[in-house]
């Protein structure tokens, strides 16, 4: 059994590694910069073009693909463009791969992300729930897309629309940690805004459920019981012995997206989305709560 991935080397794709490698699959990882990377053949590729990084498709089980910048940075129009690219170049760079294969992969599992709804308020979406219009919303359109128009028809494509991932080497629980370490765990804004939170383990399992069932178009990659942003701030306290902390007002996140933060369209966008497919599949979560996901990350960390 061989999986092929595409951006192995991030937070999302160490993850992958490791729960593919311990289901006995041979991983091999498209890089940039063609680094050794531990239980994975490294296979450079320019996230571009098609080249002879694409003979590592023939015959696999699967390609994931999971490249893309992180979006919890400052935004300049240079980095917009960026983001924008940084995930549909490398999406239409493996539907061409894919095309010429002799003996194409039976599965490609394309990231996606929950911004893919917009800001959807207290409503709850679905696999089935219409996009948004904001450039998040836009980014994950164009993304879906990339894969989806791709004409493999021997290829089953599923995109996993990834929500909050909480992981103690990447994301943005790190630093959720740390803020609230130092006595600054406060909510964001109203706090009212919905968290789509997924364990990182979770997450990898998902992918490897894509893979193992040849899943189809689209799928939700969260937890099963959002919360909302005040609710995941309390729940940081709680397991670290903190008191309570003075909300973050909207009008300094907004500021701060001017110097150094995300927009507010991201910091405090909220996604009451649910995982309508993965409960029909009967999907069982190692992490179903957000107090199990944060103690075990606690502890691991420690």
């Amino acid at each position: 059994m061989k999986v092929v991935i595409a951006g192995g080397s991030g937070f999302i794709g160490r993850a992958l590694i490791e729960e593919f490698s311990k289901g006995g699959y041979e991983v091999a990882v498209l890089s940039r910069s063609n680094k050794p990377i531990s239980d994975a053949k490294t296979i450079p590729w320019d996230g571009k073009t098609v080249g002879p990084w694409a003979e590592t498709l023939e015959g696999a089980d699967a390609i994931i693909n999971v490249v893309g910048e992180n979006v919890f940075t400052h935004w300049t129009e240079e980095k917009k463009t960026r983001l924008m690219s940084s995930r549909v170049e490398p999406t239409e760079a493996i539907a061409q791969a894919i095309d010429q294969c002799k003996n194409p992969p039976a599965s490609w599992v394309n990231a996606s992300a929950v911004g893919y709804y917009g800001d959807t308020g207290d409503n709850q979406v679905t696999e089935t729930s219409p996009p948004g219009s904001d450039f998040l919303a836009e980014i994950c359109k164009n993304w879906e897309a990339a894969q989806a128009e791709c004409t493999c028809q021997h290829t089953k494509k599923c995109a996993v629309r990834i929500g909050f991932v909480l992981g103690r080497d990447g994301g943005a629980f790190p630093i959720l940690r740390k803020l609230t370490k130092s006595f600054l765990g406060s909510q964001q804004g109203s706090g009212r805004q919905w968290v789509p939170w997924i364990h990182i383990e979770d997450l990898a399992r998902v992918f490897r459920l894509c893979v193992e069932q040849r899943l189809e178009s689209p799928l939700n990659g969260v937890g099963p019981q959002p919360v909302t942003n005040a609710e995941l701030m309390a729940a940081m306290r709680h397991q670290m012995h903190r008191p309570w902390a003075p909300a973050a007002p909207k009008f300094a996140l907004a500021i701060g997206s001017l110097v150094a933060l995300p927009p507010t369209e991201v910091t405090l966008a909220s996604q009451r989305a649910m995982p309508a497919r993965l409960e029909y599949l009967q999907f069982h979560y190692k992490f179903p709560t957000l107090e199990e996901a944060i103690k075990d990350l606690l502890l691991s960390a420690a």
